[in-house]
């Protein structure tokens, strides 16, 4: 059988970043001070947020090169930070702080 563009997307990053590629629910790489989605396509940006909401460390889609820029668009103004599919960052993401609730005041 052969891999997907994600699955090559996912495992290639996965190396990189020295974890394993999560197949199953939930992110696709589960990293120690990262967490990444993989999508191949800048219309999937909507359930990589989803996939992402609620971690604590930088959060990041990964995509093919050639949709970075429309993902980018996309994610205007949120936290989350966007790769190519070899890790090359194009919008660094912002940590996450606490929720309204949590801040001090």
């Amino acid at each position: 059988m052969t891999n997907s563009q994600h699955d090559e997307i996912a495992e290639g990053l996965a190396k990189k970043f020295r974890t394993k590629y999560n197949r199953g629910k939930g992110p696709d790489i589960p990293g120690r001070n990262v967490v990444i989605e993989v999508e191949t396509a800048a219309n999937g940006v909507k359930d990589a947020l989803r996939q992402l909401s609620g971690f604590k460390k930088s959060r990041y889609i990964a995509l093919p090169k050639k949709e970075t820029g429309a993902a980018k668009t996309r994610t205007k103004g949120l936290k989350v930070g966007i790769m190519d599919q070899h890790g090359n960052v194009v919008k660094p993401a912002k940590r996450p702080g606490p929720g309204r609730a949590q801040r001090r005041r």
